[in-house]
């Protein structure tokens, strides 16, 4: 038990600061995808550190993270 406990404390960091990612689908938009995980398309492109709209097909995209 005393493992356990150890191995999920140890792991917790890392669940608190969790990001929740997306990989871009043939087709998809910034905003299709912000409205699908309820943010909006500028939260978005902060979370990616993008200036522009472009996105590529099969690209992983920050939807959400627990560090801001």
């Amino acid at each position: 038990k005393l493992f356990l406990t150890s191995i999920l404390l140890c792991s917790l960091p890392a669940l608190l600061y969790a990001q929740q990612e997306h990989i871009v689908a043939k087709g998809e938009s910034l905003y299709r995808i912000a409205k699908n995980y309820n943010i909006t398309v500028t939260d978005l492109k902060r979370l990616n550190n993008f200036s522009g709209n472009l996105i590529n097909t099969g690209q992983k995209l920050i939807v959400s993270s627990t560090e801001d």
